[in-house]
């Protein structure tokens, strides 16, 4: 299975993952580390879906 990749809206760095709940998962953690926000993993799922063109 091909890897699946968001940028960040806020910063643009490239997140990766080897599928879109992973990579939810990674953006998570990613906007609490480097950003402080707080996300549920409802929310994170549905970002990354929009961000990945609703796929």
């Amino acid at each position: 299975m091909a890897e699946v990749s968001i940028k960040c809206p806020q910063c643009g760095m490239e997140l990766k993952a080897p599928n879109e709940d992973e990579l939810a998962k990674n953006f998570k953690a990613h906007t609490h580390e480097v950003h402080d926000m707080e996300m549920s993993e409802e929310e994170a799922k549905q970002k990354v879906k929009m961000m990945r063109g609703g796929m």
